[in-house]
């Protein structure tokens, strides 16, 4: 590659830089908001009986709002929904943990506390081995 060819191509990286950056962000909320949809849609399920069609109501209705602000490109929306929808599965989820048995929180604790031993085990463990190298 020339010189003239590598300063273009620092030219447009530098130039479509801002360009990617926004298109990052947009990509990773939306992953994030269909996460949290998929999360709070299995939560639900998972209850069962533990709580009634009234209280699953609001958290069924900010899923489907969060849905179709996902088939649009306004991220401000999708922020304000996703964080609508946490706040009200977390408050729903709390509700169900304080209402758990003594048995039924020490598995959840139990399994979450294995969630964060693997994350943590997989996130120290990524096989690179940081080297300086010289050249002979």
């Amino acid at each position: 590659m020339s010189k003239e060819d590598i300063d273009k191509a620092v030219k447009d990286a530098e130039m479509f830089a801002e360009e990617d950056k926004k298109r990052r962000e947009e990509v990773d909320t939306k992953n994030n908001a269909e996460n949290l949809v998929f999360q709070c849609e299995k939560a639900l399920n998972d209850f069962g009986d533990k709580v009634t069609a009234d209280e699953k109501a609001p958290i069924e209705a900010k899923c489907s709002e969060l849905k179709e602000a996902l088939k649009g490109n306004d991220i401000a929306d999708i922020k304000a929904k996703h964080d609508e929808l946490q706040k009200a599965f977390g408050e729903l989820a709390t509700k169900v943990y304080q209402n758990a048995s003594p048995e039924e929180q020490a598995a959840a604790q139990q399994a979450a506390a294995e969630a964060a031993g693997a994350a943590g085990n997989a996130s120290n463990d990524d096989g690179v081995v940081d080297a300086d190298y010289t050249e002979a």
